[in-house]
């Protein structure tokens, strides 16, 4: 609506106002599936923004939740992190995953400082180390069974293990 609003009257603004239309909400979906902010400013190069109009469209970047990978009781002074780096392409253009590759590209072990804001969990291993432990993680990451298998190896548990787990997406991630 922004971007449709800038435009000069023509082409280009109509063909925004008409994906604009209540019944048009299925092809504008289709629409913005793989287009970014940049991208629409690319194709629409007439709306023009002073910067702080353009700053004031963005939305808030959203803190980035990863699950530990380590057991405090395995490794007392380290936390670890299992990250899956995001890189794709969409609409023609590179794109890149705002956390993970700010930790593997830019972020260096031992040097640069990454906080860390930790909040509870009620999900954990049995406290029971003599019971066995089936832990299942259909695509949502190996991070916390990974934590969960130190802290039972650190806490010498004696219930057997399994772990199953898989991708989300068959065609991208296996």
């Amino acid at each position: 609506e922004v971007i449709a609003a800038k435009l000069p009257a023509g082409e280009g603004r109509s063909r925004l106002e008409a994906l604009l239309l209540p019944d048009a909400k299925d092809s504008l979906a289709t629409y913005l599936e793989e287009r970014e902010f940049i991208d629409l400013l690319e194709e629409f190069p007439a709306a023009r923004f002073s910067a702080q109009e353009f700053v004031d469209l963005l939305r808030r970047l959203m803190p980035r939740l990863y699950s530990i990978a380590s057991s405090p009781r395995a490794h007392p002074n380290s936390i670890h992190l299992t990250v899956a780096v995001v890189r794709y392409t969409t609409n023609g253009r590179q794109r890149a995953g705002v956390c993970s590759t700010y930790l593997a590209d830019r972020a260096v072990v031992g040097e640069t400082p990454v906080p860390v804001f930790v909040s509870d969990s009620h999900f954990g291993p049995p406290p029971d180390g003599a019971c066995d432990c089936i832990m299942v993680g259909p695509g949502t990451g190996i991070a916390p069974f990974r934590a969960f298998m130190q802290d039972r190896v650190a806490a010498g548990a004696t219930g057997r293990n399994w772990l199953f787990f898989g991708d989300q997406k068959q065609s991208t991630d296996f």
